[in-house]
This record gives structure tokens, C-alpha cells and sequence, in this order.
């Protein structure tokens, strides 16, 4: 679910509908005759939506208008008859930050050498900008495998709080930098292993099968840079490959509260740190941190965050950011 006031998709836990409660009973009687128990007061049945909100009103609309300005269509705030058309804030924003990206001119066509290309690729339209900028910062290799990791779901296997030791076996991986760059060390440990790698796995707590489909999808996204002639080249720099990564999340920027929250720093929303993240009960050396995506339950989390120094914003993303003194200050 996409907030157009914070700027933000949000994995968010909502009600059903209505609608889609009939039709869960239905999925399951389906083949015989049988009974629903519904885990909820008939009070709070009748008080569901009759319907199901379609997606496009309530996601994030960066893809939608780059794939409709690839078909050709010109005005899509205005001259673009939706099915259920969304709220006009949620086209604004998703114009002017493609515009923010480089994958739309003055003119709001797409760029031919970000946004026509961005339009191809199956990631969204911040990752497609860190792939195909990558060979600038020298670590296109290195790119790859973050969008790939960054794609799949629960890389670590985790016993719940006490799991002492999925804990120990994460720090094998870890660094300080952060998620991205720990999810980086345990790819390239995986492909290293050669044989035996779900062995492997289990012992060092690991998804296998999140490991594997990461794999086949960092080799989808490599035939995209080689068809847009993006040399592969690889870094030994943290730094290179965590200023990349601003150049395209500098959206999901925060800063660190005393209290040990963090607030973003264009909508100033609190947020906090993903117990899952290496991040959680760390405080970063700069205090400034790039997030992947955001959790909503009872608390705005965030998830996959990397440490950045906040003097590369003004150099990568001054054109989003308006700043009056110096970032660090």
C-alpha cells in the first residue's frame, strides 16, 4: 500500500473486504458441501468495505506511468481514462519522481538513456536506476546480486527471539555497513561453496531455496544490462557500492533520533528498525541510513537499511533535497 502523504509503500496488515471474505469461503468449498467459521464477530464482519480497493488506487504508481509513457501516452495525469482511476496525488508524486530519477524530461517524456530503459526492467523504477548507473560507481557485479537479494523473502532462518544461534551464524555475514551489504557477503559465500550448497545452508541457517531463486534472478537482471550494453565490472569499495544505492533509494533517507528511532528526511515520518535488519539495536557511525522498504504494524518499521554518510546527498540527490547548511550538521 502506497502513502502519497509520507512518500512511501507500506507493507501494511488491513481488514479484508467483504467480497474477498465470500470469496475465500468459496475457494474452499469448492469441490463439496461444508461450513465457514470466520475467526471474527459478525460485528465485525459488517463492519468490512463491500469491496476490495483496487490495487492501482493504493500502490505506489512509478511503474504504471513509466509503462504507460512507454506505450506512448503523453498526459497521463490528464488524457488517460483508468478503469478505476486513482487519486490524482498518487500520479502527481509518481511524475515527479520519475522526473527526480532522470527517467522523465522537462517535457515529461521518458529519457532514452534512464527512462525508456528503466520501462524494460522487471524491478522498480529505483533499483532499475542503481542497475543501469552501476558501471558509474564501478560495481555493476555487486548491484546485481543486492537487487536479486533484495527480491527474495527470510534469507536467514530465525528461531524466534531467543535463537541464539541463527544470531552467531548471521554475524558470519554481517558487517557494519548494514543489510545490503551482508546480504552481498552471504550470495557470494553461497556461489562459493560449489557443491553441497543446501547443506551448507542448514548449517549456516540460510534459506536455500530463497538463495537459489535469488540466483535465477540475478541472472534475469544481468541479460537486462547486457542488452542495454552496461558493463559488468565489479568493486572492492563499500563505499562506491553505498553511494549507488543512494543514487537511486535517496528517497528512503532517515536520520537517527536520540531516542534510537529514526525520522525520514523529506516527510519527517518516525520510523524504526526492523527486528530482522542487522541494523535493529545498532546505531549507525553517521546517524543517516537508506531504507528498502517499509513495515506498518503496530509501529512504522523499516526493513534491508544501509549506513550512508549524509554529505553524499547533496552530490547524488540535490536536485530532491533542498539544503541550506551542511547535511551533517
Amino acid at each position: 500500500m502506497y502513502d502519497p502523504v509520507k512518500a512511501m509503500d507500506l507493507l501494511a496488515v488491513v481488514p479484508v473486504s467483504k467480497a474477498s471474505a465470500i470469496q475465500r469461503a468459496g475457494r474452499a468449498g469448492r469441490t463439496r458441501p461444508g461450513k465457514c467459521f470466520r475467526l471474527y464477530t459478525e460485528a465485525s464482519y459488517e463492519g468490512l468495505k463491500a469491496q476490495t480497493e483496487p490495487e492501482i488506487c493504493r500502490t505506489d504508481l512509478g511503474t504504471v506511468v513509466l509503462q504507460l509513457k512507454a506505450l506512448g501516452i503523453v498526459n497521463v495525469a490528464r488524457g488517460f481514462e483508468f478503469v478505476d482511476a486513482p487519486n490524482s496525488l498518487l500520479v502527481e508524486r509518481a511524475l515527479e519522481f520519475l522526473f527526480a530519477l532522470g527517467a522523465l524530461d522537462d517535457e515529461g517524456a521518458l529519457t532514452k538513456e534512464l527512462g525508456a530503459k528503466m520501462a524494460e526492467m522487471p524491478v522498480d523504477p529505483m533499483m532499475a536506476k542503481i542497475l543501469l548507473n552501476s558501471a558509474k560507481f564501478g560495481c555493476s557485479e555487486e548491484m546485481l546480486t543486492i537487487a536479486a537479494m533484495t527480491s527474495v523473502q527470510n534469507v536467514f532462518v530465525m528461531g524466534g527471539d531467543n535463537d541464539v544461534t541463527g544470531e552467531l551464524s548471521r554475524r558470519k555475514f554481517t558487517v557494519t555497513e548494514g543489510d545490503h551489504l551482508t546480504y552481498l557477503n552471504v550470495y557470494n559465500a553461497f556461489i562459493g561453496v560449489g557443491r553441497s550448497t543446501a547443506k551448507w545452508c542448514a548449517r549456516y541457517r540460510l534459506n536455500f531455496k530463497a538463495l537459489s531463486r535469488a540466483m535465477n534472478i540475478r541472472l534475469q537482471l544481468k541479460k537486462y544490462l547486457k542488452k542495454f550494453e552496461v558493463p559488468l565490472v565489479s568493486s572492492s569499495s563499500p563505499v562506491e557500492i553505498r553511494r549507488c544505492l543512494v543514487s537511486g533509494y535517496f528517497r528512503n533517507v532517515a536520520r537517527m533520533n536520540e531516542d534510537g528511532s529514526y525520522r525520514s528526511a523529506r516527510e519527517g515520518t518516525v520510523l524504526h528498525v526492523h527486528p530482522s535488519s542487522v541494523m535493529f539495536n545498532r546505531r549507525p557511525e553517521t546517524g543517516w541510513v537508506l531504507f528498502h522498504e517499509v513495515m506498518e504494524t503496530k509501529k512504522t518499521f523499516i526493513r534491508d537499511l544501509t549506513v550512508i554518510d549524509p554529505d553524499w546527498l547533496p552530490e547524488l540527490a540535490g536536485h530532491f533535497y533542498e539544503f541550506s547548511q551542511p547535511v551533517s550538521s
